[in-house]
């Protein structure tokens, strides 16, 4: 049974918390009874999947991702000083380039002073990243375009050529040592999921003699759009139970693209055969 429990929540403290109080349910429960079939229990713990979304996600990719060029053992990163550089020396070079092709005044026509424009760009990446967008698949094209004339076109222009570019070759870099961005694991599941061919792999990880599996998502509130399609299509496909929870009153990932109606998304209501609900009350 405890091979087919995954368990998962936003953070390490909140995973190492809910091993414990498992433990000490079980434990306590030894206790009272003197039955030794929950010490058993407790070392079984070990062996279920208690982790961060983010760690859970990254074992799928480890997993699934060989077909994409990553390896079993992926590593993480979250510092922001490679792709800071990246951007960097691709906003410097595209500006060099502009110039000698429009003139050397036009830096001016972009209407922000290049040492802002190199931080702003960096920290709209993040907080496209925050929402789950998939940056490596952006285009030019997904920036839309603004009128002939405009006093911010060069600005736009710029804008939807440097960040694809950047994303696209920091993401290669990391690709080549077998990395990935913390901020680009949803993102890339989802590209993973998404994908015609990936059908067979996740059979694989599938429990072949068709026995149920558990998931349990803590802190639920917190869930963005994408993490949440993600989670309702890896239990359609893996024979999930799917059992979340969460208090809507304390979402506190909003800035990272959390909905303030997360369970909405579920379609309890629509599907009242498939999902039971029960509310907690001190």
């Amino acid at each position: 049974m405890a091979d087919r429990i995954v368990m998962i929540t936003f953070t390490n403290d909140a995973a190492d918390q809910m091993e414990e109080k498992l433990k000490n349910y079980f434990q306590n429960l030894y206790l009272i009874t003197n039955n030794s079939e929950y010490l058993y229990l407790i070392s079984r713990i070990d062996q279920m999947q208690i982790s961060t979304i983010h760690s859970y996600v990254k074992n799928l990719i480890g997993r699934l991702g060989t077909a994409f060029g990553y390896g079993v053992d992926l590593s993480l990163t979250s510092s922001d000083y490679g792709r800071r550089r990246k951007a960097l020396e691709l906003i410097d070079g595209y500006i060099v380039q502009k110039s000698k092709e429009l003139g050397e005044n036009y830096a001016n026509k972009l209407g922000v002073p290049i040492y802002a424009l190199r931080d702003n760009i960096v920290d709209f990446i993040n907080k496209l990243h925050n929402k789950s967008i998939d940056m490596e698949a952006l285009s030019a094209t997904d920036f839309g375009q603004v009128l002939d004339g405009d006093a911010h076109r060069e600005l736009h222009v710029m804008l939807s050529v440097i960040i694809p570019q950047i994303e696209q070759e920091y993401s290669r870099g990391l690709l080549e040592n077998n990395q990935l961005h913390l901020s680009s694991l949803m993102s890339v599941l989802k590209r993973f999921l998404d994908h015609p061919d990936v059908g067979e792999r996740l059979a694989d990880l599938k429990k072949q003699d068709g026995t149920l599996q558990f998931m349990f998502v803590d802190e639920f509130q917190d869930t963005d759009d994408t993490q949440i399609e993600i989670l309702l299509t890896l239990a359609k496909v893996l024979n999930y139970r799917l059992f979340v929870v969460g208090d809507i009153k304390q979402c506190i990932y909003r800035f990272r693209g959390a909905k303030e109606k997360a369970f909405d998304q579920l379609r309890i209501d629509s599907d009242p055969e498939n999902w039971q609900e029960y509310s907690l009350r001190r």
